[in-house]
């Protein structure tokens, strides 16, 4: 029986819920349930052979307990050795893994959103769902509905959590958003008791197999007392490994089984979506959350930008649709995100909206499938409803106020910005957003030459040295000229190929792993090498052409473009510096992580040795930043200290000889990643101005005409040359 709903079903706004939907849509293949039963048992044989084990070291530990009188040193031995395997098995069992954005959450009650919650229980009511314990919203672009998992779920019936991501909502219409909470809630309606119990048995074995925790930090802390405490942290160290590795091994065997299920639960959550608001409705909401949450992600980078100045939107999800034209601009992708037009509820049967073609190899770990096969699984019956285009900020009371909320709290928890730090209007964020932009956008002349690339013509003193001693003819330099950015376009398009494949590595989201992740990436930086022997020859040549080019139109220009050459090649030598040990970091702990974050000894040595490396490049960047003033930029005054930009807080402390923990780990990435994340931004802007420059400088230099008699050039200093007027 569905729940009642009283008056305020009539009064909440509510798309309409398709008349001809087939009755058999969302049932469930009887292969599917049996082969969820087959999880079951081996998720219950799992479990009792964990808890078996547990409790087979607690006897142990007993018995050798009451044993100490009777056999001395065996029983002592005995204690130590079961008690300790006692307590790293049974540990796991009480272990609470927070779920993701759990600091970002903000309850919903529903005394203060009543429309939201009065939404939600009538998709209950239609789905068949029970209704969730909590409504939370999260800052991204996503949705979920979660149990909480103890281990007293194995006897308690638990109530899962609906978790609502503002992103989302800020990009959807009422029915795409009715459609995906219909998704996340169609996942409670599968199976009834046997795949609830199966999710609240793989999240106790989640728990169980999740990664470091308190007894890791502690046997660090062994480890690193000297003897003999370091001998019991190593002894410790290793039986951590083996049991890790004996339990994901076991595990393992079921896995396949889990992510098939898995991957056809998505399939049956969506056909319960389009059972409720329409298959156009399901799809465009896949469609827009997939291309949303790039634009989204898009805006957090500009937003940091904008934070190193201190500046801070009042309203995180303002900038989310004004970022898009920026994006698409940027990534020279013009329809990205703009899903076809559906002129009623029948023209979405033809419409194909996601392409093949442009579905991406994702994590082999992800289970979802593409969105071309969600959209063919969700329109082979097709269903055939209105769409209701008001935006779901109507189930919102005052959502100004929620969008402020959670935007303090991003900018809190991301960025460590205290309570006290001023908001400004987001109109003035997202104009500082755009002139920054506006420099780092370059001219479509360039075919993306300069597109995620460093420019290396080659040491500037001999590069003057050959301009000084056989300076070009107007001929001639007007004949390279004119050939500059010839043949550009086909060579820029391979090396950004080859740039997206070392990514995927690097961010890990490609299908290679481990030994073989690090030969591909060798095998990578060879052939982006090559690719860029040809564009440094380009550098160079541009540096020859202009400079020539600027000394015969006026000195300060001719001044200014040398100093910002120099300041460019310093900059980026900086980011290739925090960028390579940041990768070698990154590859080696994935290479020798091992499972749950524990290492083999063997590989210790390189770990450390590799992550004293990069601390120790970090310190020599911001030294030498040090020696460097900034040029005249937007948002920059001339001559502002570059160390302080870099880093605005204290170096990472020396490594420690014999450990390494996690948060120094941590804090050394993140200050690797802020060098890294800046120097980015200075390199565009820097690049950007240099190209501008020279732009100006042909102008002029063509406007002029050749001259009568051409001069000698004047002598181009080693350090800053002095401004001319």
């Amino acid at each position: 029986m569905r729940p009642y709903l009283g008056g305020m079903a009539e009064k909440i706004p509510y798309p309409p819920t398709p008349d001809d939907v087939p009755d058999e849509l969302t049932d469930r293949p009887p292969e599917l349930v049996r082969q969820e039963w087959f999880l079951l048992v081996g998720l219950m044989a799992f479990l009792a052979l964990y808890l078996a084990t547990v409790l087979f070291f607690g006897f142990a530990t007993l018995w050798c307990a009451l044993s100490l009188g009777r056999y001395h040193v065996f029983a002592a031995l005995g204690l130590v050795f079961f008690g300790l395997t006692f307590l790293m098995l049974a540990k796991n069992l009480f272990r609470r893994v927070e779920p993701d954005f759990e600091e970002f959450k903000i309850e919903l009650k529903e005394r203060d959103q009543p429309r939201l919650h009065a939404f939600v229980r009538r998709v209950c009511a239609e789905t068949g769902a029970e209704e969730p314990r909590t409504i939370w919203v999260i800052p991204e672009v996503n949705a979920s509905a979660v149990c909480p998992v103890r281990l007293k779920h194995l006897f308690l019936h638990p109530r899962y959590e609906l978790c609502l991501g503002l992103g989302l909502i800020n990009c959807l219409n009422l029915s795409e958003f009715k459609a995906v909470v219909a998704h996340e809630l169609g996942h409670f309606t599968q199976g009834g008791f046997v795949d609830n119990y199966v999710m609240t048995v793989r999240g106790i074995i989640g728990n169980i197999c999740s990664g470091r925790d308190w007894f890791d930090d502690f046997v660090d802390w062994l480890k690193s007392s000297g003897a003999p405490l370091a001998i019991l942290g190593f002894t410790l160290g290793g039986m951590l490994w083996v049991l890790r590795g004996t339990t994901f091994g076991l595990y393992r065997v079921i896995g396949r089984t889990e992510f098939q299920l898995a991957r056809a639960n998505e399939f049956h959550a969506d056909l319960v979506s389009a059972s409720l608001a329409g298959s156009d409705a399901a799809v465009q909401g896949l469609f827009k959350t997939k291309h949303s949450s790039d634009f989204f992600d898009f805006a957090l980078d500009e937003l940091r930008r904008a934070a190193d100045h201190k500046l801070y939107t009042a309203d995180l999800y303002f900038h989310q649709h004004a970022i898009a034209d920026l994006y698409r601009k940027k990534k020279k992708e013009p329809k990205k995100g703009i899903p076809p037009k559906l002129d009623g509820p029948k023209a979405g049967r033809k419409i194909q909206v996601f392409d093949p073609d442009d579905e991406t190899d994702g994590d082999p770990n992800d289970y979802h499938p593409s969105g071309y096969e969600r959209e063919e699984n969700i329109k082979n019956e097709f269903i055939e409803a209105l769409i209701d285009e008001r935006s779901p900020w109507v189930l919102f009371d005052n959502p100004a106020e929620i969008r402020e909320r959670m935007t303090k709290r991003f900018y809190r928890v991301a960025y460590n910005v205290g309570k006290s730090a001023a908001a400004a209007d987001p109109r003035t964020v997202q104009k500082f957003i755009d002139e920054e932009n506006a420099e780092t956008t370059y001219d479509p002349r360039y075919e993306g030459s300069y597109d995620d690339r460093i420019i290396d013509p080659g040491d500037l003193d001999e590069l003057n040295d050959l301009i000084q001693k056989d300076p070009w003819t107007d001929e001639r330099l007007r004949a390279v000229y004119e050939k500059l950015y010839a043949d550009v376009g086909a060579r820029a398009e391979s090396r950004a190929e080859l740039v997206k494949e070392r990514d995927a590595i690097l961010s890990n989201e490609g299908k290679v792993r481990g030994r073989k992740a690090r030969k591909l990436l060798k095998d990578l930086d060879t052939k982006l090498e090559k690719a860029d022997e040809w564009f440094h020859a380009l550098d160079r040549r541009v540096y020859l052409v202009f400079v020539q080019m600027a000394y015969r139109v006026q000195d300060s220009l001719y001044y200014e473009l040398i100093n910002r050459y120099r300041f460019q090649l310093a900059i980026q030598k900086f980011y290739q510096t925090a960028s390579k040990h940041g990768a070698m970091a990154i590859v080696t702990m994935s290479l020798h992580g091992g499972e749950g974050g524990a290492i083999p000894d063997d590989d210790f040595v390189e770990l450390m040795h590799v992550l004293r490396e990069a601390r120790s490049a970090l310190r020599k960047i911001l030294r030498d930043a040090k020696e460097l003033d900034l040029p005249a930029m937007k948002h920059f005054e001339e001559g502002d200290r570059l160390a302080d930009f870099l880093l605005d807080e204290d170096i990472v402390k020396e490594l420690p000889e014999t450990y390494v923990k996690g948060k120094w780990v941590d804090k050394l990435m993140r200050q690797l990643g802020q060098v890294m994340n800046r120097t980015t931004r200075l390199h565009g802007k820097g690049l950007g101005g240099i190209l501008k420059l020279q732009e100006a400088i042909a102008e002029r230099y063509l406007a002029k005409g050749s001259p009568a008699a051409e001069e000698p050039l004047a002598p181009i200093f080693d350090d800053d040359p002095p401004a001319s007027s």
